[in-house]
């Protein structure tokens, strides 16, 4: 036999309930997973972290809720904890940045990181408190407890994929972390708000829903243009994929193409690239003739489409993030002449029939290269996309730290065992380990053979740049034999590029977000 007290709380309220619930969980998910990117990254290392603070929150508020349940006035109680977790929300959106902020020192292996992590996603403690009280209140007859516990947490999972969808393609995108955090904060004020309605507490319901308005409506929107002595933010705009930032330096008069902080592209103002890489695989493309087919695999802000196109080159340009192409051609001037394939780069690969002459792998997301990339089984597969004598490049940072070096030795002994004939071009590396620099793979069906009259660059660049046309072309540091054959069974190499990951997103901090914050800037959307 119910209960009045729970007869007092229509179901579908409670249903209605748990649907919030499941929205809210997967809200902070997402929203903290996209807040936390822009200072400490979204390698693997940081989801992990991110994916364990979640669940320890949760599995603490499951258990907390189980214990207030048995209480007799658990319908109340739920009332007040969805209140306490609006509240929560609401309190999330005005301090994660200050947090973030004013812990930038920390490593990501630093167990203090865990308790950063944890901070920010602790409304997930009353979030998971809500479950247990629900089904608590619907059913109080232990021969219905099963339908009640299955109906309810099929509800919550509904709510959890359309957050979701809302949260990754509308919310992030179109209104910003902050936003969405007190947007998520009202939605959670929706149950205590019908509920005391329905209850005839018109008073106590009216003051929720003026506190929760007027939090929504304060929102400060983003300013687009923000000029701080000489450095001025020119676009910033967040997605599932990462924050992306477009910064000029108004002095030294460049431009720069930021994801998660972390630099994918530098440009003169004149609009050519600062960047050397670029210009050493359109020095070696150039003895493609005219018209020849290229597959650009990671678009940045274009640079290199744009000396490829210099080329008289046919183009296609895959990335799997929908902004990159306006933004390059809005801020970087990529030429439009370009197809441009939003897809993921191994989509694309797995499903392309066609062949090209120069295909670039030029794939990175902030510090993060996409695993699934370096693999045998895509090796081999671009292999096949290649006509005879077709160039694969693939641009890889890293550095000579005995740390460092397996992550190098590893994709070129997979691309050998892959049937390329593979080599590192001499970028003449700095042999200082410390230092994290370029390295540029090159392979090809057959052995290559450039004659210095093939190349079609224009002289004085190669000679600034210090990029061999002739001799020997390529750097015998690596030794591609003490590597692992990476494989999609087992795609390794999250772990063989730790060390470079944590020293990326260390000298990210300190030489991109440090300074953008002591200047004034808004790092967040």
């Amino acid at each position: 036999m119910k209960s009045d007290q729970s007869l007092a709380v229509p179901v579908n309220f409670l249903y209605f309930a748990a649907l919030v619930e499941g929205f809210s969980v997967m809200s902070l998910q997402l929203l903290g997973s996209r807040a936390v990117a822009p200072y400490f990254g979204s390698s693997i290392y940081m989801w992990t972290l991110v994916l364990g603070s979640t669940m320890t929150a949760l599995a603490l508020g499951y258990y907390i809720g189980g214990f207030l349940s048995k209480r007799s006035a658990h319908a109340s109680i739920l009332t007040r904890l969805f209140v306490l977790a609006s509240l929560a929300f609401i309190l999330d959106a005005f301090v994660y940045e200050k947090l973030l902020i004013s812990n930038l020192s920390l490593s990501l292996d630093s167990p203090k990181m865990l308790l950063l992590l944890f901070a920010i996603f602790s409304p997930l403690i009353i979030c998971g408190m809500l479950s247990p009280l629900i089904i608590r209140t619907i059913n109080l007859d232990a021969d219905n407890s099963g339908v009640a516990v299955g109906n309810v947490f099929t509800t919550i999972s509904i709510g959890g994929i359309v957050g979701a969808f809302v949260v990754g393609f509308i919310i992030i995108p179109e209104l910003g972390t902050t936003f969405g955090l007190k947007l998520t904060a009202g939605i959670l004020g929706l149950y205590p708000i019908l509920n005391y309605f329905q209850s005839k507490k018109i008073l106590i319901g009216t003051s929720i829903a003026l506190i929760l308005t007027l939090v929504l409506i304060l929102n400060p929107k983003v300013q687009l243009l923000q000029e701080r002595g000489q450095i001025a933010i020119v676009h910033n705009s967040d997605a599932l994929s990462g924050n992306l930032v477009v910064l000029d330096d108004l002095v030294k008069e460049n431009r720069m193409l930021y994801m998660n902080n972390m630099a994918q592209t530098k440009m003169h103002f004149t609009g050519r690239s600062i960047w050397p890489y670029v210009y050493r695989i359109a020095t070696f493309a150039s003895t493609k003739p005219v018209g020849s087919e290229a597959l650009v695999a990671g678009i940045g802000g274009g640079n290199l489409i744009n000396e490829l196109y210099r080329l008289n080159f046919n183009i296609d340009a895959v990335d799997i993030d929908p902004r990159i192409g306006p933004i390059a051609k809005e801020y970087f001037r990529m030429t439009d002449k370009a197809t441009v394939i939003v897809d993921d780069a191994r989509h694309f690969i797995n499903t392309s029939e066609k062949q090209y002459d120069v295909i670039v792998m030029d794939l990175s997301a902030g510090e993060v290269m996409p695993t699934n990339v370096y693999t045998i089984e895509c090796f081999e597969k671009l292999r096949t996309m290649l006509k005879p004598n077709g160039l694969l490049f693939l641009h890889y940072l890293c550095s000579l730290d005995k740390d460092q070096v397996p992550a190098l030795e590893s994709i070129g002994n997979t691309l050998r065992a892959s049937g390329l004939k593979a080599n590192i071009l001499d970028s003449h590396p700095n042999e200082n380990t410390d230092f994290t620099q370029e390295f540029m793979f090159l392979a090809s069906n057959e052995e290559l053979i450039f004659p210095p009259s093939s190349f079609r660059i224009e002289a004085e660049v190669a000679e600034k740049l210090k990029i061999a046309l002739e001799g020997d072309l390529y750097y015998e540091g690596v030794d591609f034999t003490k590597g692992l054959v990476l494989s999609d069974d087992q795609p390794i190499l999250d772990h063989l590029q730790r060390a470079v990951v944590f020293k990326l997103r260390e000298k990210s901090r300190s030489k991109v977000i440090a300074p953008l914050i002591e200047l004034g800037h808004k790092i967040s959307h």
